[in-house]
């Protein structure tokens, strides 16, 4: 993925250079055929050179700007998704419930007995309400376009299914 992202970025820098001097020269050759066209003197071409200039300037400015914009809600939507993360591991609880359900599917799990499908695990039901709430909570922010699927999927997807497909948790 991140050498997908450096070479879009690299297209990107290039179709930016490529067109900014496009518009130079394309400016350039405005001047020089409205100069033919009019009979127009020096310094009034040269004003208009400069008028022309100076609005390509602020296109480009505000180009630069909206840029500058997207990359920041970029990062303060990584950071977000890093303080989600960090909120989720530094909950004891959670970190417990996620032990035991993950002991649960590698057979190291003191409270399943294989054979019946039940598992007698002893976490009480608000533990594993948190633990889901979580993902409630992760699924109204997706909902609100706050993050993408593919941005919490390699992070949370695991510890979801984990949880839900878990017969301790289906049982709670």
């Amino acid at each position: 993925r991140l050498d997908q992202k450096m070479k879009r970025t690299l297209r990107k820098r290039a179709l930016i250079g490529l067109v900014f001097i496009l518009v130079i020269s394309l400016i350039m050759a405005i001047v020089s055929l409205v100069k033919s066209l009019l009979s127009l003197s020096d310094d009034t071409m040269i004003s208009m050179t400069l008028s022309a200039f100076e609005s390509v300037g602020l296109l480009v400015s505000l180009i630069i700007a909206i840029n500058q914009l997207n990359d920041s809600k970029e990062i303060a939507r990584a950071d977000f998704l890093v303080e989600l993360n960090k909120a989720f591991t530094e909950n004891q609880g959670n970190m417990e419930l996620y032990t035991a359900l993950q002991d649960c599917l590698d057979g190291k799990c003191d409270g399943c007995d294989g054979g019946e499908g039940v598992c007698n695990l002893s976490f009480p039901k608000v533990m594993v309400s948190n633990y889901l709430t979580f993902f409630e909570t992760v699924y109204l922010l997706l909902c609100n376009g706050v993050l993408s699927f593919e941005m919490i999927d390699d992070l949370f997807g695991y510890r979801f299914f984990l949880a839900v497909h878990s017969k301790f948790v289906q049982q709670s």
